[in-house]
């Protein structure tokens, strides 16, 4: 079947149907759990068998690992799928005839935590790496202040 139109080079609209409603909310939540069983997965590899409130020793653990930034790269990859899984879902529960007040603000919602995730992953997974490599890399003068500077960020 053809979707050309009668007049040569131009191309007959093609329809499209809206996708049911649940449709949208297996979709949705397929994403939530794959978004919350791939954060579980990349967030085994975190580096953590130092106490969190033991400062020089879990600097020196965190600086010793390879996979720090991936790790948190693969977190925020993670978190969004699972946020697109929300607002799919939001979608789903519009098109269900859901309370448009209770959607937007569900959007809102799921667009700030996004946001704030960046922001967190970005301190954490990259400005905590750069932090405690300088301390990593300081020589005994600069310690002391290298060491303030990766609490500061933590």
């Amino acid at each position: 079947m053809s979707t050309r139109s009668p007049v040569a080079g131009t191309a007959a609209p093609v329809a499209h149907r809206p996708a049911s409603p649940t449709g949208t909310l297996r979709l949705g939540t397929a994403l939530v759990l794959g978004g919350a069983v791939a954060e579980y997965g990349v967030t085994t590899l975190h580096p953590a068998s130092e106490a969190p409130d033991h400062h020089s020793a879990v600097f020196a653990e965190y600086a010793a690992s390879d996979a720090w930034i991936a790790v948190h790269l693969g977190q925020f990859a993670a978190g969004l799928v699972l946020l697109a899984g929300v607002l799919v879902l939001l979608r789903g529960l519009r098109a269900a005839g859901a309370a448009a007040l209770l959607v937007r603000v569900g959007e809102a919602a799921a667009i700030v935590t996004g946001a704030v995730f960046a922001v967190l992953q970005a301190v954490d997974g990259v400005a905590l790496k750069q932090a405690v490599d300088s301390l990593a890399a300081a020589p005994g003068e600069l310690r002391a202040a290298a060491f303030h500077d990766a609490e500061i960020v933590r």
